[in-house]
């Protein structure tokens, strides 16, 4: 998990520092800027723990987790400095191209797959891990479980009606 989050944080710190000093740069000092960045890598390696996501959707939560901590240091330095300046006055240069609302739809519809992946007996959230998010043969499982091809298979496929009765209690249907 360290060298992960070493990688995350090589990856994203100067995007990180870019967004926070960009919010920051009229009111706060280089103190308050890296204060923010820590904050924002602990929340994200926080949220990391309970929720790995793939590379694909880190980006857009480390923007969305940076902005947000920026916006709450802009408030409290100001705050501190008697200063009401409004955030709008501030755009952030660095604009994504990305759907910000779909993208955290679809994180909230991964945080609650892998909490009902999660749920199902053992070992069948690690079955249906290694064969859907990283696509290992029902061999290479069965490998690696000591277990029969056929036993995977057969896991897979009860676990997949287990996991549809789950995610429908949590309110996701057409699954």
């Amino acid at each position: 998990m360290a060298d992960r989050q070493r990688e995350i944080y090589d990856k994203y710190c100067n995007y990180v520092y870019a967004v926070v000093s960009n919010c920051l740069r009229n009111c706060g000092n280089t103190e308050d800027i890296e204060d923010c960045v820590a904050e924002t890598f602990t929340d994200l390696f926080r949220l990391l723990r309970n929720n790995p996501e793939s590379d694909d959707e880190i980006k857009s939560i480390v923007s969305v987790i940076a902005k947000r901590k920026a916006i709450d240091k802009f408030r409290r330095v100001s705050f501190r400095q008697n200063k009401n300046v409004p955030i709008d006055d501030y755009e952030t240069s660095l604009v994504s191209d990305e759907d910000i609302p779909e993208t955290a739809e679809r994180s909230e519809l991964q945080r609650i797959l892998f909490e009902c992946i999660s749920k199902l007996k053992k070992p069948d959230p690690q079955i249906i891990i290694q064969h859907y998010f990283y696509g290992f043969s029902l061999g290479q499982i069965a490998e690696k479980l000591d277990m029969t091809e056929s036993a995977v298979q057969k896991r897979i496929q009860r676990a997949r009606q287990n996991l549809k009765k789950l995610l429908e209690k949590a309110g996701i249907n057409g699954v």
